[in-house]
């Protein structure tokens, strides 16, 4: 049996298969849309291979978490997926022991994802993590008052919203509580 591989994208082609497997895996088509890989950086996907066959891939979103007030260098793990086909055969497994050994070779001490199936990411010595709110108030005690600010809509520029003033908000306040994101600009 032909050994698995672990390596970044090397061209348009391996671009092209894993945006395959994401389609059949999350039933996405955001692949045609606007590339995957184009969102991040080709450099930021990995993929799993047997010969000359692409089993899977792997994002990695170079980000950070906020602590006491200090940025942590942290790794998001997304677009995980693994064809239907090789399914069952270790190769995720093998891909997410290289993403971590990855990271651990270049100092990334903090990895995060969501998710879909938990078993995997547990035999990696990931766990569940974060905070969970929940509030709930009956509508009768909601007291009408007037608005003092008024609310105005945020209108698109060409096919996008302007994001910068919102990110400002956002890390002013990410900066002050523990394990928010000190997020990738493409999300």
């Amino acid at each position: 049996m032909t050994p698995l591989d672990y390596s970044r994208l090397r061209d348009m082609a391996d671009a092209d298969r894993y945006g395959a497997i994401l389609q059949q895996c999350f039933n996405i088509t955001a692949w045609e849309d606007e590339p995957f890989y184009a969102r991040l950086g080709m450099e930021n996907y990995r993929i799993v291979r047997q010969g000359d066959n692409i089993l899977g891939g792997v994002a990695l979103i170079p980000m950070g978490q906020w602590f006491g007030g200090r940025r942590v260098a942290m790794t998001g793990i997304a677009g995980v997926a693994i064809g239907a086909e090789y399914r069952g055969q270790k190769a995720a497994l093998f891909m997410m022991e290289q993403v971590l050994q990855e990271l651990h070779a270049t100092g990334i001490a903090l990895s995060t994802l969501y998710p879909a199936i938990h078993h995997l990411y547990r035999k990696l010595g990931y766990g569940q993590g974060g905070v969970y709110y929940g509030w709930s108030l009956s509508t009768d005690s909601i007291g009408l008052r007037e608005r003092r600010l008024p609310i105005h809509p945020v209108s698109p520029m060409g096919n996008q919203f302007p994001v910068e003033p919102f990110q400002a908000l956002y890390q002013q306040q990410a900066q002050i509580h523990n394990g928010h994101l000190d997020r990738h600009p493409r999300i």
